[in-house]
């Protein structure tokens, strides 16, 4: 299952976590990010041990600024180690 961002407080506390985060940063409007989010769905059903989420960067653009994911389509990953 993949989760969506609703708040940067809820990006910061996920990328904490003890496991593999995975963000998909994209846009409602992005063709591209639209194309991909079903193979996003299916890779958290076969990588249960990691986190998905997803992020809007026009609803959390300071999110994706300070990542650094200004483009879209753009998937980061996240680890405590």
């Amino acid at each position: 299952m993949v989760t969506q961002f609703k708040t940067a407080s809820e990006f910061d506390t996920a990328i904490a976590q003890d496991k593999l985060v995975v963000v998909d940063f994209y846009a409602t409007w992005c063709g591209p990010c639209k194309m991909i989010a079903p193979m996003i769905e299916k890779f958290s059903e076969q990588y249960p041990q990691a986190a998905f989420y997803k992020l809007d960067v026009d609803e959390l653009g300071e999110v994706a600024q300070k990542e650094r994911s200004l483009c879209y389509a753009n998937f980061g990953s996240f680890q405590e180690w």
